[in-house]
């Protein structure tokens, strides 16, 4: 798999001084590596107020 896309997002966010946002563990592994912080998207949504609606049974 050609993982060159990924490479270069993570290289944008790195030279925009940027977090990546990714659920991608390999490439999240990658980029705090080279000092890119990264968060997932459960942790923007969390940082920027949005809680997701509980699910509850039997509505």
């Amino acid at each position: 798999m050609d993982h060159s896309r990924d490479a270069l997002i993570a290289a944008t966010a790195q030279f925009e001084g940027c977090a990546l946002v990714t659920n991608d563990k390999r490439l999240a592994g990658r980029a705090r590596a080279r000092g890119v912080p990264v968060l997932s998207s459960a942790e923007l949504f969390a940082r920027i107020g949005f809680a997701s609606p509980s699910v509850s049974g039997g509505q």
